[in-house]
């Protein structure tokens, strides 16, 4: 029953509209950026949703695993210079720790002909001490998951290290969600019933709160100011 739901789900959210909010705004955001029939590099976009959300735009994908396009590994991107109008990376500066963030953001620079798109997390203080009782709360439940153990290990980009990064290359900063919110979106998002048959509901009920999430939620998310409970940021930047 399990694996017919999550077959079902995966189908499902093939429809933009279906997706978890978090995955919806981050890619629905970053293609407001991205004109049509632009050449795209996605780093760490091997489950990336970006083909959805972009028109006419052809898309290769870098990662260090399978089913990237292109394989790598994770330091030098294996493409000539200005080799992509466009070099996007979501939600993979907060998996590179802090000391080599510098070196794999001049790598994004380095192979884009025209705009660098950077988007993750926000590591203020109360986003830090968040993961960190989120963590600690799944742990003791007995629920891994490796990527924010990752995030706690390594931390997130802090506001200040984002900031020298825009600063750098003269780039612009948008920032969106608030992470008490997400913090509930997350909670939604993990809820499962013990009963398989409620259960199957209960994944009814969730596709249908982030159609109307994404429908009607994602306009209040987007564009804010940075505070202690800014989610996650945009760095971008333009080589034109």
């Amino acid at each position: 029953m399990k694996n017919t739901i999550k077959k079902l789900f995966n189908f499902l959210v093939s429809y933009k509209f279906l997706l978890p909010p978090d995955i919806y705004e981050r890619h629905k955001f970053i293609s407001g950026f991205i004109d049509s029939n632009k050449n795209i590099l996605d780093i760490g976009g091997s489950m990336s949703k970006l083909p959805e959300f972009t028109n006419k735009c052809k898309i290769t994908t870098v990662d260090v695993v399978k089913p990237a396009d292109i394989i790598y590994d994770g330091k030098k991107i294996p493409v000539e210079d200005r080799s992509y109008d466009i070099v996007t990376s979501i939600d993979v500066l907060e998996h590179i720790p802090s000391i080599q963030r510098a070196g794999f953001i001049k790598e994004l620079n380095r192979v884009s002909k025209e705009k660098v798109i950077v988007s993750a997390p926000l590591g203020t203080d109360y986003h830090l001490a968040y993961e960190k009782r989120m963590l600690e709360y799944y742990q003791k439940k007995g629920v891994k998951l490796p990527f924010l153990e990752e995030h706690v290990a390594i931390g997130v980009p802090t506001p200040e290290q984002v900031k020298n990064f825009a600063k750098e290359y003269k780039g612009k900063l948008y920032y969106s969600g608030d992470v008490r919110f997400t913090k509930t979106l997350f909670r939604i998002h993990n809820y499962e019933a013990k009963n398989k048959y409620l259960n199957f509901i209960v994944f009814f009920l969730k596709l249908k709160f982030n159609f109307w999430m994404n429908i009607f939620g994602y306009y209040f998310l987007v564009n804010k100011s940075q505070t202690e409970y800014t989610n996650r940021f945009y760095l971008i930047f333009s080589k034109l």
